[in-house]
């Protein structure tokens, strides 16, 4: 995917301003940035849901704006940080509202639909938990219901907003654990919004780093999150250390 000159305004105010980014295929992409940077923004004009003033994103060399909705649907995939649903639903009947681009009026559960929705179970580890009710599972288990209806949907392309949100450590790592995996097992083009600093930098390939609607940095993680950028986007000191191998980087903030 590719923005060229995007622009987006919330009402009057303009916001984000001749904007130019592409998203590397089968690569983890991940924006981050301060509160009100353009983040989650930037992420709902990727998918659709904002329309840009002006410029153009494009997906497999299209416009998007020229997918019709249920083809988009087969393309992308996107999980919010707050998603809702009857309580009593339960999570196979969730996951398989992941294949409804690829039902009509007429068609009724196929051998191919079957096989996919024992996949995005057994992917996201939920197999066993298939008849659970939502309300009857952990923060991280519905997190991971969701994340299996993307899946459901079969595309190359997964977003996600801000998806360890709300989730203890464990289960803030388990998901990030999961995304790493669709990455490096199926080459899914993952997109995600993150806060924390320190996971971006574990879990990341790429980075896009934001501040006031403008894109600050848009290359390699190892390149993009530095001691010097750090404190010129977030305005705060600190240490960053890359391990052997680069396998476990950490950045630590300092008091001042």
């Amino acid at each position: 995917m590719e923005a060229k000159q995007l622009t987006f305004r919330y009402g009057m105010n303009p916001f984000i301003q001749n904007l130019d980014t592409h998203i590397e295929k089968e690569r983890i992409t991940t924006i981050i940035g301060p509160n009100g940077s353009g983040k989650s923004t930037l992420l709902n004009l990727f998918v659709n849901q904002l329309k840009p003033e002006n410029g153009s994103i494009l997906l497999e060399g299209k416009e998007l704006s020229s997918y019709k909705q249920k083809k988009l649907a087969e393309k992308i995939a996107i999980v919010y940080q707050q998603n809702s649903a009857p309580g009593d639903i339960t999570v196979d009947r969730l996951i398989r509202y992941g294949r409804t681009p690829y039902q009509s009026f007429f068609s009724s559960k196929d051998e191919d639909e079957e096989q996919v929705i024992d996949w995005a179970l057994s992917v996201t580890n939920l197999t066993e938990l298939q008849t659970k009710k939502l309300s009857e599972l952990s923060g991280g288990e519905r997190q991971r219901a969701w994340i299996a209806m993307a899946l459901a949907q079969k595309t190359e392309i997964l977003f996600l907003d801000e998806p360890t949100t709300y989730l203890d450590i464990y289960y803030q790592y388990e998901i990030l654990n999961l995304i790493r995996e669709l990455n490096h097992n199926f080459k899914m083009t993952i997109v995600m919004v993150l806060h924390d600093i320190n996971q971006a930098l574990q879990f990341s390939d790429n980075v896009i780093i934001m501040k006031k609607g403008r894109i600050v940095f848009d290359g390699s993680v190892r390149e993009g999150i530095t001691e010097h950028r750090i404190e010129e986007v977030y305005g705060i000191k600190s240490i960053i250390q890359w391990c052997e191998q680069n396998k476990c980087p950490y950045m630590i903030p300092l008091a001042t």
